[in-house]
C-alpha cells in the first residue's frame, strides 16, 4: 500500500506523540513544497488568518520544504478470495420424536470471524490497523403437539 505523509515539523510531533512508522514501511520518494502548484486563490486569502494563528501558510513555508513521503508497506488485503480471516462456523440439529403426536426440535448455530488487524483500515502508523471481530449465536427450540388430525399446538422459543 501507498500512502503519503506530511514532512512539517508541527506535523511529525504530532504523530510523534501518537505513534511510529510501522517495521515494513519504507520511504519511496519524497515530495517538496511548490506554492506555486499548491497555492490558489482561495489558500492566498487565508494566509494573513493561519499565520496570526501560527499555521504554516503557502507566504511562510519556503519552497523546496519536504512535505510528503511516499511509503510503501504491506498488510492483511483481499487478494480476490476474501478478506484474510479465522473463522468458526457450528450448527446442530436434534429431533426427538416423544410420542406418535408429539414431536421436539431443537437447533444451535455458532459463527465467529475475526478479520485481521488492518482488514478494515490500515495506516503507516503502529496501532492504527482496525480488526474486525464479530460473534452470533442463534437457539431455536419447538415444541409441536398434535390434539388431532386437524388441530395441533406448536410452541416455539428462539434467539438470535
Amino acid at each position: 500500500m501507498r500512502v503519503c505523509r506530511v514532512q512539517f515539523r508541527a506535523t511529525q510531533s504530532y504523530f510523534s506523540k501518537f505513534g511510529t512508522l510501522r517495521s515494513n514501511a519504507r520511504v519511496l520518494s519524497t515530495i517538496p513544497f511548490d506554492p506555486s502548484k499548491a497555492c490558489t486563490g482561495a489558500d492566498q486569502g487565508t494566509a494573513a488568518y493561519n499565520t496570526a494563528k501560527g499555521f504554516l501558510t503557502c507566504n511562510t513555508v519556503p519552497s523546496g520544504t519536504p512535505f510528503l513521503d511516499t511509503l510503501n508497506y504491506s498488510v492483511p488485503a483481499d487478494a480476490g478470495a476474501g478478506s484474510p480471516e479465522n473463522q468458526s462456523l457450528v450448527v446442530g440439529r436434534v429431533d426427538w420424536n416423544i410420542s406418535d403426536k408429539t414431536q421436539l426440535y431443537g437447533r444451535y448455530a455458532f459463527n465467529k470471524q475475526n478479520l485481521f488487524a488492518g482488514t478494515v483500515s490500515n495506516s503507516a502508523y503502529v496501532g492504527y490497523d482496525t480488526p474486525e471481530n464479530v460473534t452470533e449465536n442463534n437457539f431455536v427450540l419447538s415444541l409441536t403437539h398434535s390434539f388431532s388430525p386437524v388441530w395441533s399446538k406448536t410452541k416455539c422459543s428462539g434467539t438470535g
